[in-house]
């Protein structure tokens, strides 16, 4: 049985098909939208929750007024999160070969993330 899933928000949107050959897994923002094999989906995933973890061990560390920037590389996908511990922006780019790069805002993001933890597949 398929499972197809998909949430959006503003400046966000995720979605889920198992029953998608190639690209089961589609993320997107604002006016943008990209298809994902599990492989990335799982490797974003990853990597937003170290980027994640980076923050939240940073907070004890630096002031509240203090920017941070923070990069990641995984396996096709590269991220960039910058911003304040507890709001940051972040910007992603496939480096698989198709030549592609997205961007959420610190809002989008935290509303992307809660859904990421409940979306089968990611």
């Amino acid at each position: 049985m398929a499972q197809v899933w998909r949430r959006e928000g503003m400046g966000w949107r995720l979605g889920w098909n198992s029953l998608a050959p190639q690209y089961p897994a589609l993320v997107g923002g604002e006016g943008w939208a990209v298809e994902l094999t599990q492989e990335e989906a799982e490797t974003l995933a990853r990597l937003l929750a170290e980027i994640r973890q980076t923050f939240q061990d940073l907070a004890e560390h630096v002031m509240a007024e203090e920017r941070l920037c923070c990069e990641l590389e995984g396996e096709g996908i590269w991220l960039e999160a910058e911003g304040f511990v507890t709001s940051y922006d972040l910007r992603f780019i496939l480096t698989t070969g198709r030549g592609f790069e997205g961007y959420w805002p610190a809002p989008a993001l935290k509303e992307l993330e809660a859904a990421l933890a409940v979306c089968p597949g990611f």
